[in-house]
């Protein structure tokens, strides 16, 4: 499996698996041209299995001058064969190596264990929580912890 900038080529994969309704109570649907603007600045990578898009994570860059980044989204094709695990440790890589992050910060509703299990387990610290902050396709509302991993708390 190989961690990879995004293509344009990937775009109708990402669509798809960002789209999916199981993914829909912690993964929002894009925004019109979300998808693309990221995969223009750079901020959209894949995690290929076999030629195949397996996952895929939209970066931001928060603060170049800091090194502040984070994970806005993060989603694989077969959640709990452990592809998350490895493809999150391919993430911290990049990130924390070549982009030489400083700190990485992502959000998840606290319904979703199997992300924070997988937060928890890559080192990443509890900073807060965003009270009733995201809209659910029911229309209720979810709250959102903070998580960030500093550079010298990655442990590669």
């Amino acid at each position: 499996m190989t961690l990879r900038p995004a293509q344009p080529a990937d775009m109708a994969s990402i669509l798809a698996l960002w789209s999916r309704p199981a993914h829909s109570r912690f993964l929002p649907a894009p925004e019109p041209g979300e998808a693309e603007d990221a995969l223009a600045e750079g901020l959209l990578w894949v995690w290929e299995r076999q030629g195949a898009v397996a996952g895929f994570a939209r970066l931001n860059q928060w603060s170049a001058r800091d090194g502040n980044w984070g994970i806005s989204h993060f989603a694989t094709a077969s959640p709990g064969q452990g592809d998350g695990k490895r493809f999150l440790a391919a993430i911290l890589t990049e990130v924390f190596g070549p982009l030489q992050a400083h700190r990485l910060s992502l959000d998840s509703v606290p319904d979703n264990t199997a992300a924070l299990k997988l937060w928890a387990g890559a080192g990443f610290v509890h900073e807060g929580t965003f009270r009733q902050c995201m809209r659910q396709p029911d229309g209720g509302w979810s709250d959102s912890h903070l998580f960030a991993l500093l550079a010298h708390e990655y442990q590669p």
